[in-house]
């Protein structure tokens, strides 16, 4: 992105953000920004030539407090052996979403998008997350940004299955509504009549599944009897 450092306007530089999402405190983070870092420098200046600014920031999701390292010099054994001239000592923005100030739910005006992502993925127990994702759907869509929410919606359900130590579901979640039914699943406890209906179901589906496999065969051979019977018809006009 354009920055201005308070040189002319031609001297204007972009900033590469390197943006990297953490579910779990990270020992050995500093050094993984260190390497995503040394790369990002060495590609900018292969191919510009020069070596562009980056600024690397964790977007940390996960419950517990951070307390690892933010830069990679306490990683180091006695870094006082080579002294601070020769030890790196990289760091990184740590943006805990977990503590990040949010509106109130009730102040509807202040809520967007991204405020109530922040509020799913970190603040909202299991029983309350199906209604909290319903008002992030309908804040969503009051400010025409439904599309974007249901972009995310498949990253938002392993994160949360993730958080909540839950399954993710074999089918796709590719929208919030799918996402809020699985969210349901989650908490749904089936008794002994509901077993009866989904394993009349799973039988119904695997019938339907067989009569279209056997449809798929039968068109197939009848296709291969048709090639048989216009090849024997070329055969015998060849003869002729």
């Amino acid at each position: 992105m354009p920055v201005r450092t308070g040189c002319p306007a031609a001297a204007a530089c972009n900033v590469l953000v390197l943006l990297e999402v953490q579910h779990e405190p990270m020992a050995s983070m500093p050094l993984r920004v260190l390497e995503y870092v040394s790369l990002a420098m060495s590609r900018s200046f292969r191919k510009h030539g020069v070596v562009i600014p980056v600024l690397p920031v964790v977007l940390y999701t996960g419950v517990r407090p951070w307390r690892m390292a933010r830069s990679v010099r306490p990683l180091i054994q006695r870094p006082e052996l080579i002294g601070p001239r020769f030890t790196p000592d990289l760091s990184f923005v740590l943006l805990e979403m977990g503590s990040l100030p949010l509106p109130p739910v009730e102040d509807a005006d202040a809520l967007n998008l991204a405020t109530e992502l922040v509020r799913v993925c970190t603040r909202v127990p299991l029983a309350e997350l199906a209604p909290a994702l319903r008002r992030l759907m309908e804040v969503a869509e009051a400010r025409g940004e439904l599309r974007a929410a249901d972009a995310m919606a498949s990253r938002l359900a392993l994160t949360l299955a993730r958080r909540h130590g839950q399954r993710p579901m074999g089918r796709k979640v590719d929208n919030m509504k799918a996402l809020i039914r699985q969210t349901d699943e989650w908490l749904y406890q089936p008794g002994f009549d509901d077993l009866e209906k989904m394993v009349e179901e799973e039988r119904a589906l695997r019938m339907l599944e067989q009569r279209k496999r056997h449809e798929e065969q039968r068109k197939l051979h009848e296709e291969q009897r048709k090639r048989h019977e216009e090849q024997r018809k070329l055969h015998e006009e060849q003869r002729k």
